[in-house]
């Protein structure tokens, strides 16, 4: 921890925080971030620590000052200050060394990585900042993980091109089942860079609202609720990409240019999956059908009227 703490630390002046728990049975963070920096062993107790830190900074994007005993959000906690979580973030990135030193499973290194990335984002102190030396090293690390990444050059993907300059599109035998979301837009733009149209797509909207799980626009008529309701759904659905786009383009273009480079996708075919979507370029035949689910049984009924409309 030492040496870590020396080399990204050793000329800011900072004080570590080292709150002690007081009576109330709660995790205090500043308690947190005594223990990792001011204990100088790093063992199975602290890693313990850094897997509930990342598993919070994955689910709520952010930390807080209190957490219960089982690592919830205290009520009324406040959010944590840019020296708070710009510790975690280091400790979370020394906890990801500490795991290639003990040849930790590529899933895992990629899990805390991840975890990293998303606290980097709440994370505003210089030394930690895009010209700093521990964010280059940082993003050193995630190239040199990415290469590691155990897909393979002759895959599928990378013999085929998927560039192709023709104006013509074949049509084939198929029927796609399309539910809004990056991998579904994803799937359509591999068929059009490759020319290919599917002989049918059949759209579902759903009734339910991805967020709330309730009824969206009941009291609508039902051309207008379905029309609402698919503008709901691919606004809420889309957030996370777009948003990515808007605030961390930087982080956008390091996937893209892996995909760009493992697979061939063209930049033009991957930034096309953030936009709005016009179904009718993808295909000639589009069905829409509004339903509550998969589990829906009006497109179970559909789907075994195969070949019909």
């Amino acid at each position: 921890m030492k040496k870590y703490i020396n080399l990204y630390l050793e000329n800011i002046n900072i004080e570590i925080p080292n709150r002690k728990n007081d009576e109330r049975d709660c995790i205090m963070l500043d308690s947190v971030i005594g223990f990792l920096y001011l204990n100088s062993d790093w063992g199975v107790e602290k890693e313990n620590l850094m897997k509930s830190i990342a598993k919070k900074i994955e689910i709520s994007k952010k930390f807080y000052g209190e957490y219960t005993n089982d690592w919830k959000k205290n009520k009324n906690a406040e959010i944590a200050s840019s020296l708070q979580s710009s510790l975690l973030a280091l400790a979370l990135y020394i906890s990801f060394k500490k795991l290639q030193e003990s040849n930790a499973p590529l899933e895992l290194l990629f899990t805390r990585m991840n975890a990293i990335l998303k606290a980097l984002d709440v994370s505003k102190e210089a030394w930690i900042s895009k010209e700093s030396i521990l964010h280059k090293d940082i993003k050193k690390d995630l190239h040199s993980l990415a290469e590691k990444a155990p897909i393979k050059k002759d895959s599928f993907l990378n013999r085929v091109s998927l560039n192709s300059r023709s104006n013509t599109s074949k049509e084939v035998p198929i029927t796609i089942l399309y539910s809004e979301g990056p991998i579904a837009r994803a799937y359509l733009e591999i068929f059009k860079s490759l020319n290919l149209k599917p002989q049918k797509i059949i759209e579902i909207v759903s009734s339910i609202d991805v967020s709330s799980g309730k009824p969206v626009g009941k009291f609508l008529p039902q051309k207008q609720r379905v029309m609402y309701a698919r503008y709901s759904q691919e606004t809420k659905i889309n957030f996370w990409p777009r948003d990515i786009k808007k605030r961390n383009p930087e982080l956008q273009s390091l996937i893209f240019d892996e995909l760009k480079n493992k697979f061939n996708i063209s930049y033009e075919t991957l930034d096309s999956t953030t936009n709005k979507l016009d179904i009718a370029r993808y295909c000639d035949n589009i069905e829409t059908i509004f339903v509550s689910g998969l589990k829906d049984k009006k497109l179970e009924e559909r789907l075994k009227r195969k070949g019909k409309r």
